[in-house]
Formats: structure tokens, sequence, C-alpha cells
């Protein structure tokens, strides 16, 4: 028993240098900062002052550079709008010229373009309700009906399809419009269909919607 107390011991003690070895090869990030950092008074102060000068010297750089990259961001973002202005005109552009031409699949194409317009100028709107009021081709004056749906908030393309309602002579037309002004619930167009509704050389299916018209709008 005495010998195994002594071997006991003598491991206790070589457990205990070893781990006082071990703990003296770690060094913390402290230890480490302690160790960079001057222990005379004079040197503390010299790099304090160094340090300080540092910050006054990089600190307005950093600034100007953050407020360069604020300036070429506003560039970029002002270039885009740029871009996209000029895109949107060319649009408006081709439009315009597909419903000037003289060969109606043309201007089937221009009535087409409209619908990549997110906001037509007034040149594009008359042009299309040209096109609605006086088309040689029903197809191109049918295909004007559903492309001035998608615009039908504006007054200006309203009072154009009321007046066009009123003056249409193809029977397909006069439908379509019937129609469109019962889904956009254009009370303005209560007159109109009233006078298509007794007119006894408009045709029946016409009449007849007129009529169906006139009970949906009240």
């Amino acid at each position: 028993m005495d010998a195994r107390f002594h071997a006991m011991l003598e491991a206790y003690r070589q457990g205990m240098k070893q781990a006082e070895r071990d703990a003296s090869k770690r060094v913390t990030l402290r230890d480490w900062l302690a160790r960079l950092w001057p222990r005379e008074p004079a040197l503390q102060f010299a790099v304090a002052v160094v340090l300080f000068a540092a910050g006054l010297l990089l600190g307005p750089s950093l600034a100007k550079y953050r407020q360069n990259q604020a300036t070429a961001d506003g560039m970029n973002d002002r270039a885009l709008a740029q871009l996209r202005d000029e895109v949107a005109s060319m649009k408006q552009l081709v439009t315009l010229s597909l419903l000037q031409q003289q060969s109606a699949s043309d201007r089937l194409r221009g009535v087409e373009w409209s619908y990549r317009l997110a906001q037509p100028d007034e040149q594009v709107l008359s042009a299309l309700l040209r096109a609605l009021d006086s088309d040689p081709n029903v197809n191109v004056r049918l295909a004007a009906v559903d492309a001035l749906h998608q615009f039908g908030t504006d007054g200006t393309v309203r009072k154009g399809l009321l007046r066009s309602l009123a003056a249409q002579r193809s029977p397909l037309v006069q439908f379509e419009l019937i129609n469109l002004m019962v889904e956009l619930k254009e009370k303005g167009s209560v007159p109109v269909l009233k006078e298509l509704s007794q007119r006894p050389d408009l045709d029946p299916t016409v009449r007849e919607r007129a009529e169906w018209g006139l009970q949906k709008l009240g």
C-alpha cells in the first residue's frame, strides 16, 4: 500500500508539471496584445498619437470613397432610366409607323405593338382610335377595340370609344364595342345604346346586344 501511494503521488506530480507546461504554451489574444503594447508611458503616448493621426487621414478618404460610390450608383440609375425612356420612345415610333402602313397585316402588327407600351402617348392613342373609326379592314378595327381595352381608364379613349360606337357601320365592331362598354361599366354609353336598340335598320344581333348592354348598365 505504501508503494502504491508513492506511485500515485509521483503520477500526480508529473501530471501537474505537464499541465503547467501546457498552460505556458497557450497564449491568449489578450496576452498577445499586451505584449505588443509598449510598457513605457512615453511610448504608449506616441503610439496613441500615431493611431489618432492615422484615423484623421483615413477617415476623409473612406468618406470620399463612399460618396464616390453613391455618386456612381446614382449615375447608373439615371443611365438606366434614360435607357428605359429611349426604349419606350422607340416602341411608340414603331407602333405609329406600322399603323400608318398600306398593308393591313402591317397595321395589325402596329396594333399588336401597342400592347408593349406601358403608357402610350397621345399620338399612339389617336392612331388607334383612327384605326377603330376608319380603317378599311374590319380585322384591324376589331384588333383596335381589343387594344384600346387596356387603356379604358383614359378619358380620351372612353370618349373616342363612345364616338366610334355611335358612328360604326360594321356589325362585328359594334358588337365588340357594346361588350367593351359593359366591361368598362361606361354609363355614358347608355344614350347611345338606347338609340342603337331603336334603329330598325340595325343588324338584329347588334340591336339585341344593345338591349343587353342597357340591362347590364341599368
